[in-house]
């Protein structure tokens, strides 16, 4: 199955189980809102012939550990407790991984924006992810973390792979001359 193909099964899923969660008696997630502090974004990797990925917004939550559990991320090590994840975080946990968090604040700090891919190979085998930023999180990244291989990603200041831009290998704690620039990233091996 292609990852465009997982993208829309996933979306698919999500809605299906965002109103089974809706029954009496079910446990839900926290609600997911249009802005918040922890947004969340699916992203697949770029496909052949493709010069972006395909991404879907998932929405954004209070804060990275309700974004997260909604999402089904865990941290490493991490075991969800009873209750503790909506119905749709185990099919999620199962079927993605996180390549990359953006940081509002250095250090990696402040608001949030997570990349999620259904292809769990990450970057390892040389997978490459580009998007431009999702709205609300346009020119204002100061810190990133790459996760799953990713470990080159770069950022730009036009939403385009061109122009002024910072080479961060897996992490940038900072992001110097590109704090609150990012209009464009990019994920690499």
């Amino acid at each position: 199955m292609s990852s465009s193909t997982r993208l829309r099964a996933l979306t698919v899923g999500m809605s299906a189980v965002v109103i089974a969660a809706a029954a009496p008696g079910a446990v839900s997630a926290p609600a997911a809102v249009t802005s918040g502090r922890a947004c969340v974004t699916m992203i697949s990797p770029v496909a052949p012939g493709a010069k972006v990925s395909e991404t879907h917004e998932l929405g954004c939550w209070d804060n990275l550990a309700e974004a997260h559990a909604a999402n089904g991320v865990l941290a490493a090590g991490e075991a969800p407790l009873l209750g503790q994840m909506s119905l749709l975080a185990p099919a999620l946990a199962a079927a993605t991984v996180t390549i990359g968090i953006d940081y509002s604040d250095t250090y990696y700090s402040g608001f949030t924006q997570t990349w999620l891919t259904p292809h769990l190979s990450g970057c390892t085998d040389g997978s490459v992810y580009t998007s431009v930023m999702p709205g609300n999180f346009d020119n204002a990244t100061r810190s990133v973390t790459g996760l799953s291989g990713c470990l080159h990603n770069r950022h730009y200041d036009p939403p385009s792979p061109s122009g002024l831009s910072i080479a961060c290998s897996g992490n940038c704690a900072v992001m110097g001359s590109m704090a609150l620039k990012t209009s464009y990233v990019r994920w690499a091996p």
